[in-house]
């Protein structure tokens, strides 16, 4: 804000107030920020995160409509971005337009370019579409969503380890711990994500020594992880175990410590030589918080601020 009020039409400024303002959950203030920003020149034209944040900023305002109205302006502008492209899928689904989910998946198939999954054309059934559906708790679309993505992924599983864990991770999605567990063991590597998803799927499967496993693997690799990392990782973990208080306070901590529900980076609470705080994936719609969906505590973490 101090940046903003010395150089208002600095739109350097300005990107820096609407980050720090998705970073702390002031999404309606970022949408002000945004909105008054001039990305049609300098480095900023076409500056992906911008027109990502100001999405984000309004589906988590509960805004759907208004998401997908800008949306399908910046389409009109970008038609051949499949980045963009994708990014009309958690808003449709929000609106129970599971007919457009699944038109807009194979447009976007269509297309070419960086992030474009060229193996798997409607993988976005998985990133996005499914774990949407779970959140808000349309399961029966999740399950149709499921049935479209598993002969993809099954067709390079037995070659493709992380095609063999994504396959394996949709049977956890539905609940099925006993199923989907020693799939899960089987096609888990040492990647942190790979180990913070078998960590859980153990946790819902009763392994408690694999549990442990898991979690000391974390707190001896913390210093190499993202700040807050580690305690989400946690939280993570003991929501499978149905231990829901202390996730709740572990996930408050990971977000003191500059954990983003929104993947922005934020570096206020950062020490020199960190790493950027992100998250691979939308903390609130995450599978791994579909125990706490509807806990008010929960709800109030990823609530907008003022």
């Amino acid at each position: 804000r101090r940046m903003v009020a010395i150089a208002p039409g600095l739109q350097d400024a300005l990107r820096a107030l609407a980050n720090a303002q998705m970073a702390t959950l002031r999404y309606s203030a970022a949408l002000s920020t945004l909105q008054t920003m001039d990305t049609t020149r300098g480095w900023m034209t076409g500056l992906e995160e911008l027109w990502k944040w100001e999405l984000q900023a309004h589906h988590f305002v509960g805004d759907y409509a208004g998401g997908l109205e800008h949306w399908r302006r910046l389409r009109a502008a970008q038609p051949d971005d499949y980045r963009l492209c994708v990014w009309g899928i958690p808003d449709l689904v929000a609106l129970g337009r599971e007919t457009a989910v699944d038109s807009l998946i194979a447009s976007c198939a269509n297309l070419t370019g960086v992030g474009f999954p060229a193996k798997i054309p409607n993988r976005d059934y998985f990133d996005l579409a499914l774990p949407h559906y779970l959140a808000h708790g349309n399961i029966a679309a999740a399950r149709r969503a499921a049935d479209r993505m598993r002969p993809a992924l099954a067709k390079y599983a037995q070659a493709e380890k992380p095609k063999a864990l994504d396959l394996a991770l949709i049977d956890c999605m539905f609940g099925d711990w006993a199923g989907c567990y020693p799939k899960v063991v089987a096609a888990t590597d040492s990647d942190l994500i790979d180990l913070r998803r078998l960590g859980v799927v153990a946790a819902h499967a009763g392994d408690t020594a694999r549990v442990r496993s898991v979690l000391r693997f974390f707190e001896a690799h913390a210093a190499t992880m993202h700040r807050g990392y580690p305690k989400l990782f946690h939280a993570m973990i003991a929501i499978a175990g149905g231990k829901h208080d202390n996730a709740l306070w572990l996930l408050g901590q990971a977000m003191s410590e500059g954990v983003s529900p929104s993947g922005s980076e934020w570096f206020a609470r950062q020490k020199l030589g960190d790493k950027p705080h992100t998250v691979d994936f939308d903390l609130y719609h995450a599978w791994e918080f579909l125990p706490l969906r509807g806990d008010p505590v929960f709800e109030a973490m990823f609530r907008g601020r003022k």
